[in-house]
């Protein structure tokens, strides 16, 4: 099936990072399409249900246990979710080289994902396998053939996938493209 869909942004990730940047942008009146590879949304705020042989259900979070709220307009997105209730500080760090607040969903991680997503126009199973630059922005297709359009893509997936996600995009003497050698500090991948 090959179909055309065009947005005023496309974010491609649809973790904690990706939604919230989606929120952003719908939050100015533009349209927002995310997309995702995976089968949910959240990546790795990722929590599941689990029947116990007794019969009781348990959720237990298998990805991030926490995370933190460094930048300025980070923590004001923060501030918000704390207030709704979605999240709750789980600790602070006494340490001088590492002050940041810890912060955990409520009841679980993936609250924060489905906080982010409720009004967004996300679509999992999307197996980007193509960017490309075209005079209007940018065009994205996926593995089913269909494609979409628009004059701003954000790219949130991890370093590695948005390396490959923009070979052809990116010069290979970029910061981005040194970091996926391992040649930049910055951006150094995570063993």
């Amino acid at each position: 099936m090959n179909q055309h869909v065009s947005a005023d942004v496309i974010v491609i990730g649809a973790g904690i990072t990706g939604l919230t940047a989606a929120n952003v942008v719908a939050r100015s009146g533009a349209s927002v399409i995310v997309l995702d590879q995976g089968h949910d949304i959240g990546g790795r705020m990722a929590s599941h249900s689990l029947k116990l042989d007794s019969g009781a259900s348990v959720t237990v979070d298998h990805g991030a246990q926490f995370f933190t709220a460094k930048g300025l307009r980070f923590r004001n997105e923060v501030a918000g979710w704390l207030r709704a209730g979605h999240v709750k500080r789980w600790f602070r760090t006494a340490s001088s080289r590492d002050p940041a607040t810890r912060f955990c969903g409520v009841p679980s991680m993936r609250a924060v994902p489905d906080y982010l997503a409720r009004a967004l126009d996300v679509r999992l199973g999307q197996c980007v396998v193509s960017i490309r630059r075209e005079a209007g922005g940018w065009v994205v297709a996926n593995d089913a053939g269909a494609t979409l359009s628009s004059p701003h893509l954000i790219v949130t997936a991890p370093l590695p996938q948005a390396l490959a996600l923009m070979h052809g995009v990116i010069a290979p003497e970029s910061e981005w493209a040194r970091a996926s050698r391992g040649d930049n500090p910055v951006f150094a991948p995570c063993v």
